[in-house]
Parts: structure tokens; sequence; C-alpha cells
């Protein structure tokens, strides 16, 4: 069974545009709606920057059915993760069964701006894991004790907590992450770029040694397309992303749309076409969803970067969703 989402990236369009998109997307198919959780975006050139959690919300109020979340949020820093807790503990009682919760280690362009210096990668893993035990805590029990390393609580409680149960997702592609989602998540979220062929095995294998049965959790992946008639079209709708391929930007203290920016005329084009799908073909959309369906993903976050966004939704709907749900094109 394939789970196809459509994915916003809060950072490319206006926030009530998006949520016109978002709702569109609904409409012709789609069955999640994801956001990105930024405090800048990417890339500073004509781009805005909307607060995920009330988009998210405003969205769930003019939709159906359809799952609203994050992918992903940072519980590490300009978030406390007692309030993640309670954001979507409240959300999730506003629209009962409807909310999930994708978290990352984290980017320094979120989180430097906001004042906070960043840490190494190892301290973000070890705030990460913190941050997984407070926020399941506090969402299932009467009250929280904790003692960590960065996080402490004594004695605290949520006054509205889930109704349902909240999926807790882990953005995750290196060995010390991927053990975090086996240990804790309700599923995983990977990207192409940091998917291997022992990705899956190695997030099982956590799930195992925690005594937890693999086969009950989720694999999500999230996946770039620029879809358009023209090729050219599409290909110079990413250009100036492109930078966001450079793994350095999520190793280091790069804060600075404006110097991301920079960066994009140094990626050649054919790297673009490895790392992002950039097709003029539906038939590309539906095998690049078979290929990773085959290694056990089951949802898929896809995030449009196409020159003509109604476009791209009216051909997922028409083409690529009806394939995977058995319905007539």
């Amino acid at each position: 069974m394939v789970t196809i989402g459509y994915m916003t990236d809060l950072g490319t369009a206006p926030p009530a545009r998006s949520m016109d998109y978002a709702v569109l997307a609904e409409q012709s198919g789609f069955q999640m709606l994801g956001a990105s959780d930024h405090f800048y975006p990417w890339t500073h050139t004509g781009k805005g920057c909307a607060f995920a959690w009330v988009w998210l919300s405003a969205v769930a109020a003019r939709t159906g059915t359809s799952p609203v979340g994050t992918v992903v949020t940072a519980p590490i820093l300009r978030y406390n993760p007692t309030i993640i807790a309670q954001a979507f503990a409240t959300m999730e009682q506003m629209f009962p069964r409807r909310v999930f919760l994708g978290l990352g280690a984290g980017e320094a362009i979120n989180e430097v701006p906001a004042g906070c210096e960043w840490p190494s990668p190892a301290e973000r893993v070890k705030r990460l894991e913190e941050a997984m035990i407070i926020i399941k805590s506090l969402w299932t029990k009467d009250e929280t004790t904790f003692n960590g390393e960065f996080f402490k609580l004594k004695k605290t409680r949520l006054y509205s907590k889930p109704i349902g149960h909240i999926p807790m997702l882990l953005a995750a592609g290196k060995p010390k992450t991927l053990e975090l989602a086996g240990k804790y998540a309700d599923g995983l979220i990977a990207v192409p770029q940091l998917t291997g062929p022992d990705t899956i095995s190695l997030f099982e294998g956590a799930a195992r040694r925690a005594g937890r049965d693999p086969s009950k959790l989720v694999r999500h992946l999230n996946f770039g397309v620029s879809f358009d008639a023209d090729y050219d079209r599409a290909m110079t709708a990413c250009r100036q992303e492109a930078a966001t391929l450079l793994p350095f930007l999520f190793q280091y203290t790069v804060a600075d749309p404006k110097e991301v920016e920079s960066y994009s005329h140094f990626i050649d084009p054919k790297e673009l076409a490895k790392n992002w799908l950039i097709t003029t073909d539906p038939e590309d959309c539906i095998k690049n969803i078979e290929k990773y369906a085959k290694l056990g993903y089951t949802h898929y976050h896809v995030q449009s970067i196409s020159p003509d966004e109604q476009g791209f939704i009216a051909m997922m709907g028409k083409k690529v969703i009806p394939h995977f749900s058995g319905a007539p094109g």
C-alpha cells in the first residue's frame, strides 16, 4: 500500500497561496499534507518563511481527512520539546487522528538566527534523543520528571493531552539517527541523498534491539520533483535551490540564505538531475516511487520545485496517484 503526500516548502510561496495549493492537492488525491518547519528559507531572493504550526492548523481546518504534520521540526534549540508536545497535542485535539510530528536534528540556518549557538553533531543527536523522550512522555504520562544533560523537567504535565496517538517520525540517514528512529519513533523519514541499501535494515535492527516490532513502524521518503512539459523550464525552476544539495550546509554554521543562494552556481545541472526528479513525463514519477517501494518505503512526501505548481498537482492527481490507488486515470 502506497500513500502519496503533498509536501510544502513554506519558504517558496506566501502562506495563503501555499494553503490553496494544499487544499487543491487533497482535492486532487494526495493523501497527506506535510510542511517544512523553518525559521529562515534556504535561499533569499523572493522568499518568505511562514510558521509551520499555524499554517498546518489552518490547512487542517480547510481540508477533509488528510493527515497533516511537519517534515521536519527540530526540537533541540529554538523550540523547547515541552512546547512542541503542547502544540501538537492541541492540534490533535482539534483535528483528531489527523496529526503527525516529524522530527530531525536541525540545521544552523534555522537555529543560529534565533540566537542559538550551533552545537556539534554529537550534541545535536543527544539533544534530539532527550527531546523525543520528553515529548512522548508528556503525551502519554500524567507527569514527567526528566533529568537530562540538556533538558530538565520536574513533575511537568500537559493539561491538554492528545485524544489519540500522534505518530512521531524521525528524519534519519546516518547510523546514530537511524538508531534513534528505531528506538523511539513510529516511523522513519528518509531522503534519496542519504538513502542506501542498508538504511532500512539499520532502522529495523535498532527497533529490534529496543524490543520493538519493525513491521509496525512506517517508512517515509521525502523527495523533490520539478515537472513541466518543457524540460529547460523544469531545470531552471531548480537552479536557485541547487546549493541545498551541498553537504556542508548541514554540517557547519551556514546560517544566511544569501550565502546559500550564492553557492547555487557551483552545482552542475547533472548533479541536480541525479538528486531531484526533473522531468516532463509522469511515468518518471511512477517509476521513482516504485523503485523505493521495492526497498520498503510506504509513504511519500512529494515536494514540488516545479515552475507551474497547479500543473504539477493536476499531473499527479490524473496520472500518478491513480496508478497506486487503482483508480482510473
